[in-house]
């Protein structure tokens, strides 16, 4: 948070986070971005799996994280 207050001084800067966790990696965006304290945003590794990605996997994500992070930002 310290982090973040610091570039909320400086004009046209974001940081980005990456999580990678297999289990809860939307959770652990959900909690690294809300409530604009601390990351702008964060991307996890929810399609970097040995699957190939499909309509259906893509849909899963996004509703997943719609309920999860809804005032987060994922990239």
């Amino acid at each position: 948070e310290r982090f973040r207050a610091l570039l909320d001084e400086c004009p046209a800067t974001a940081a980005v986070g990456e999580v990678g966790d297999s289990q809860r990696g939307l959770e652990v965006v959900a909690a690294y971005t809300a409530g604009g304290k601390r990351v702008h945003m964060c991307y996890s590794f929810d399609f970097l799996a040995p699957e190939k990605i499909s309509a259906g996997k893509v849909r899963s994500v996004l509703e997943s994280f719609g309920k999860v992070a809804s005032d987060g930002w994922s990239c």
